[in-house]
């Protein structure tokens, strides 16, 4: 709604809305499917091998005739940060302990997952904030997440919202489909 009053109200022809390919589908679907209908032209960032914003193709992208960027803050599917509604919780244990433990518990999961030959983590960002998407050689990501969540580990599986981001790591492929996410 915000992307179709916006664009209806300032967009005009030939004038570019630039988001990325980490966007969740509510920041990106409605920006692409709305901008043509006024003529503008979307262009989507891509992101690095690693899963980072590629920001020599960022500057690239802006123009003269670059209206908006929208960007996410953090990608759904290499990591989220928390509601608002958790601050005051997150405050009371101390944001510096809860960084350090996400990091610790980040770094031994990316350590255990790495250490099995029959699953491939997506990206290794270089800045990470509470996710792992990965795949698990034959196995689809719905049967894994139904077999982990029989042992109590939560996990959730599927595209995440964030279709772009999947076809640029190649993992929109009829074999692979979707991943899991540890988050």
């Amino acid at each position: 709604m915000a992307a179709r009053s916006f664009i209806d109200t300032f967009l005009q022809p030939g004038e570019e809305i630039i988001s990325t390919q980490m966007e969740h589908h509510s920041n990106y679907l409605p920006w692409k499917e709305t901008s043509p209908e006024k003529q503008g032209v979307f262009l989507s960032c891509p992101v690095d091998r690693n899963g980072d914003l590629n920001m020599d193709a960022f500057s690239s992208l802006l123009s003269p005739r670059t209206l908006i960027v929208t960007v996410t803050y953090v990608s759904n599917v290499t990591g989220i940060i928390g509601l608002d509604a958790a601050v005051s919780y997150l405050e009371n244990i101390g944001m510096e302990k809860i960084a350090e433990t996400e990091k610790d518990l980040l770094a031994l999961t990316e350590e255990v997952l790495s250490a099995s030959d029959r699953i491939t983590i997506l990206r290794k960002p270089k800045e990470r904030a509470g996710a792992i998407s990965f795949n698990i050689d034959g196995l689809d990501s719905f049967d894994a997440a139904k077999q982990l969540d029989a042992q109590g580990i939560a996990v959730s599986a599927g595209r995440h919202c964030a279709m772009p981001l999947h076809q640029a790591f190649g993992s929109c492929e009829v074999k692979i489909g979707s991943d899991v996410k540890s988050s």
